[in-house]
């Protein structure tokens, strides 16, 4: 409940945001299943559903102010940032918040970086519950769509492939991936819709 009610209002607030000019919005819904071999056999996990939703205000050229929100089945996170462009293809951004175990400190490190249509973004968390990092590598088509390098913690690795769905600001994709820490494999497939974002150091996950 207390990750729904977090969910919420920072939805509400970005939203207005968004009304903002200087404002980029990002909407995203991803799933994933993985299985992997156990001492007993091969153990699955089901289809576990996250949504988060991001934005980025400029307050000038250089800087911008940023907040994350991220919501799974069964843990949350609201994280309100910092970010710095010492040029138009490269930006650096730290992040700071709580998430739903205990109501615990939470933080993030992003990095993007942007030349001709290739695209680089990686993110670092710690908090309390653990410690993540996601990456991607991108080639983007003239049409919008993309293909590139997904590397996730506890996802795993592998080729990702994400759709522009027409005119439309909607883009569906997918990864299979190889967790080396589990000897697992598994796909990961979301659905993500972004405005204002030409360009945008948004985060990919």
């Amino acid at each position: 409940m207390k990750t729904k009610i977090l969910f919420s209002f920072v939805v509400i607030i970005l939203i207005i945001n968004t009304l903002s000019a200087q404002t980029r919005f990002t909407l995203h819904h991803y799933s994933y299943w993985k299985w992997y071999e156990s001492e007993l056999g091969v153990d699955t996990t089901k289809f576990r559903a996250t949504n988060t939703i991001s934005t980025f205000h400029d307050l000038n050229e250089r800087w911008f102010v940023s907040a994350f929100a991220l919501v799974s089945y069964n843990w949350g996170e609201v994280l309100f940032g910092l970010g710095y462009k010492p040029a138009p293809w490269i930006s650096f951004e730290l992040q700071a918040g709580v998430e739903t175990k205990n109501q615990a400190l939470r933080g993030a490190a992003v990095l993007w970086m942007q030349k001709g249509s290739f695209t680089f973004d990686g993110v670092y968390e710690y908090g309390k519950s653990f410690e993540w990092y996601n990456v991607t590598l991108f080639h983007t088509f003239k049409k919008g769509s993309k293909a590139g390098i997904f590397l996730s913690q506890y996802k795993g690795i592998g080729p990702r492939f994400d759709i522009k769905l027409g005119k439309l600001p909607f883009w569906t994709w997918g990864t299979y991936v190889y967790d080396w820490e589990t000897n697992g494999n598994g796909f990961v497939v979301g659905i993500y819709s972004r405005f204002k974002t030409t360009p945008a150091q948004q985060r990919s996950m």
